[in-house]
C-alpha cells in the first residue's frame, strides 16, 4: 500500500503517464490484493501484461472471459464475489487454486476506457482484504483518471496552441499581403503624375546636350589645332606657328571660349541636378515599393512626414499649399515604411477632397508620453453617415476602379500595430483632420 501512495505521489508530479507507469500500476494493483492473476488490458482491450509476469500459455478462453466481464460493468471499481460465477472457475482451472472473487477496474479518460484490470483472489486473498484497501484501490483509480484527462487536455490544448499559432502566422502573412498590395495600389494612383515628375528633369538634361555636342565640338577643334602649333614649334616653322595661332584666336573669338566655358560648367551642374532629382524620386519609389517586414525599430516621425511629402511632391506643387510645422527629432518605434504608407494615404485623400487647389496642414506635438501627428486639409469634408465606415474594410465612396477601400482600413490596422489610434474630426464644407497617436520612445 506504501508502494501504492508512492506511486500516486510520483505520478501526480509527472506530466506524462507512460505504458511503463501503467504496467507498474498492475503490478501494485496486484501486490496491494494479494491477487492469485491480474490480467491487463489496454484501451482496445487487447491483453498488455499479466501478473506474476512469469505466467506464460493464457488459455485464450479465460481472457475473452475476462474482457466480457470488463465490458459487463461500467462501474471504475467492482468487486465480485460469486465463487461460482464461470469465470471464476476458468481462473480457477488455470491458477490451480480456487478462485472465489475477482476485482475488476476500469481507468477511464473522459468517456472512453484507457486500461482496464482484472485482478483474480483467492479464498484468503478475499479474507484479507478490507474497506481500507478497497477505498485505496477507489481513490487511486479517481486520481489516475484525473491525471489522465489532464494529460489529454494538456495534449488537446497543446494541438490546438499550435493550430492557432499557425492560423496567426498565416495571418500575418496575409496581413503583410494586404500592406504591400495597398502600398502598390498607392504607387498606381501616383503613377502618372511621377512620370511627370521624372519627365521634367529628364527633358532638361536631354536639352543640354545640344548646346554641350557642340561645345565639346568646337573643344576637339581648339585642341587639334593646338596640337598643330605645338608641332610647327617643335619643327621650328615660325611663319606656319604664327599661322596657326592667329586661327586659333579666331576660333576663341568666334566661339566666344570664355561664355563657352562658364556655360559648359553650368550645364554639367544643372544637368547633375536633373538626374539626382530622378534618383531621389526613384529611390523613394523603391523604398516606398519593397516589401517591409513587421520589424518595429527606433524611427523618427520627422522624416516620415518629409519623405512622404516628397513622393506626393510632384501632386502638391501646384495649386495647393502644404505647411509643415515638425519638430527636428520625433522618435518612437515603430517600422518606418509602414508609417510613410500612411501618411501617403492620409495626402492621397486630402489632395482628392480639396481637388485642385487648398491647404494641407502637416503638425507634429509631443503630449504627454505620445506624438501626435495631424494631417488636414481644406476639403470637403467628410458627411456624418460615411464618416463611421472610413476604416471598415473595402468600404469607398469613390466610383469603381478608382479606389480599392482597402487604405483607410491599412492605416487603422498599421496604427494598432504599432499600438497607437487613429481619430478623424470633420465638418462638411470645411475639412478633415486625421490625427494619429503614437507611443513616443523616450
Amino acid at each position: 500500500e506504501m508502494e501504492l501512495l508512492t506511486w500516486l505521489a510520483r505520478m501526480s508530479r509527472s506530466g506524462h503517464l507512460t505504458d511503463a507507469d501503467m504496467n507498474d500500476l498492475a503490478t501494485l494493483f496486484a501486490l496491494t490484493t494479494s491477487a492469485t492473476l491480474l490480467l491487463h488490458f489496454d484501451t482496445n482491450r487487447q491483453l498488455c501484461s499479466s501478473h506474476p509476469a512469469g505466467r506464460q500459455g493464457l488459455p485464450e478462453a479465460l481472457v475473452d472471459q475476462a474482457r466480457h466481464a470488463i465490458l459487463q460493468h461500467e462501474q471504475a471499481v467492482s468487486l465480485q464475489l460469486d465463487r461460482n460465477e464461470p469465470l471464476h472457475q476458468s481462473a480457477s482451472g488455470v491458477c490451480d487454486t480456487p478462485i472465489t472473487a475477482s476485482v475488476l477496474i476500469n481507468l477511464r479518460c473522459y468517456d472512453s476506457i484507457n486500461a482496464s484490470f482484472v485482478i483474480f483472489l483467492s479464498e484468503q486473498a478475499v479474507a484479507q482484504l478490507d474497506v481500507t484497501q478497497m477505498t485505496l484501490l477507489e481513490k487511486t483509480v479517481e486520481q489516475t483518471r484525473t491525471q489522465l484527462e489532464r494529460q489529454q487536455s494538456e495534449l488537446r490544448l497543446k494541438t490546438q496552441y499550435e493550430r492557432l499559432r499557425q492560423t496567426l502566422d498565416k495571418l500575418h502573412q496575409a496581413q503583410e499581403q494586404l500592406y504591400h498590395a495597398e502600398k502598390l495600389s498607392a504607387i498606381g494612383q501616383l503613377a502618372a503624375g511621377i512620370a511627370h515628375e521624372i519627365n521634367n528633369p529628364v527633358s532638361y538634361v536631354m536639352s543640354n546636350f545640344e548646346p554641350l555636342d557642340e561645345y565639346i565640338q568646337t573643344m576637339i577643334s581648339l585642341l587639334k589645332l593646338h596640337d598643330e602649333f605645338i608641332q610647327a614649334m617643335q619643327n621650328g616653322d615660325q611663319q606656319m606657328g604664327h599661322s596657326i595661332r592667329e586661327a586659333i584666336m579666331k576660333q576663341q573669338i568666334s566661339a566666344d571660349f570664355e561664355f563657352m566655358m562658364e556655360d559648359v560648367f553650368s550645364l554639367v551642374s544643372d544637368s547633375r541636378k536633373g538626374l539626382q532629382r530622378v534618383s531621389e524620386i526613384v529611390k523613394n519609389l523603391r523604398n516606398l515599393s519593397r516589401r517591409d517586414s513587421m520589424e518595429m525599430v527606433p524611427v523618427n516621425l520627422t522624416d516620415c512626414v518629409q519623405n512622404a511629402v516628397k513622393i506626393m511632391g510632384h501632386q502638391l506643387k501646384n495649386g495647393f499649399d502644404t505647411q509643415l510645422n515638425i519638430p527636428e527629432y520625433a522618435p518612437v518605434t515603430g517600422n518606418e515604411g509602414m508609417i510613410v504608407q500612411v501618411l501617403i494615404n492620409l495626402i492621397q485623400n486630402a489632395i482628392h477632397a480639396m481637388g485642385s487647389e487648398g491647404t494641407l496642414a502637416i503638425s507634429l506635438i509631443k503630449n504627454g508620453s505620445n506624438w501626435e501627428l495631424a494631417v488636414s486639409d481644406t476639403g470637403s469634408g467628410i458627411p456624418a453617415d460615411v464618416r463611421e465606415k472610413i476604416f471598415d474594410p473595402f468600404f469607398t465612396t469613390k466610383e469603381i476602379g478608382k479606389g480599392t477601400g482597402l487604405g483607410l482600413s491599412t492605416v487603422y490596422s498599421i496604427m494598432q500595430n504599432h499600438n497607437g489610434s487613429i481619430r478623424v474630426d470633420s465638418e462638411e464644407g470645411k475639412g478633415t483632420c486625421f490625427t494619429l497617436t503614437l507611443p513616443a520612445l523616450e
